[in-house]
């Protein structure tokens, strides 16, 4: 969810596979990183809307996925309060959670993460994404 490359890349790939248009989307995001010339608003605004098309139609939650990854990653950039680094690990939490579920349908029953030592702790002062999965597994 940090860099919004990958699930940028993700997102255009199964809008392929599905025949989704996302040609509207290439003035938001250029080389891989937010066109600074639009407000955080515009940029949720479009999410949203994309989000809201894309549940419409319903397509496979993939799809869903990835534009709420980034919503995380535009709420993220935009916090300018200390509870930025808080809503991250939420999301990180949230998205390793989704991930763990993507594999176990594909029969897997666990998976492995690496991260620095205070997203992936369980101990600390605050709710880093370690602690969150520690008490939610």
């Amino acid at each position: 969810m940090q860099r919004i490359r990958y699930s940028f890349d993700a997102l255009k790939k199964e809008c392929i596979a599905e025949g989704v248009d996302l040609s509207f989307l290439d003035n938001f995001i250029i080389d891989g990183q937010w066109n600074q010339n639009y407000s955080y608003e515009e940029k949720k605004d479009l999410l949203m809307k994309l989000k809201k098309t894309l549940e419409l139609k319903e397509f496979n939650g993939d799809l869903i996925h990835f534009v709420e990854v980034l919503l995380q990653n535009v709420e993220v950039l935009h916090r300018k309060d200390t509870d930025g680094s808080l809503l991250r690990d939420q999301y990180m939490a949230e998205n390793v959670s989704w991930i763990l579920q993507k594999e176990q349908q594909r029969g897997n029953d666990c998976i492995f993460i690496s991260g620095h030592n205070e997203h992936v702790a369980k101990w600390g002062s605050y709710d880093s994404m370690g602690k969150l999965l520690s008490n939610q597994y």
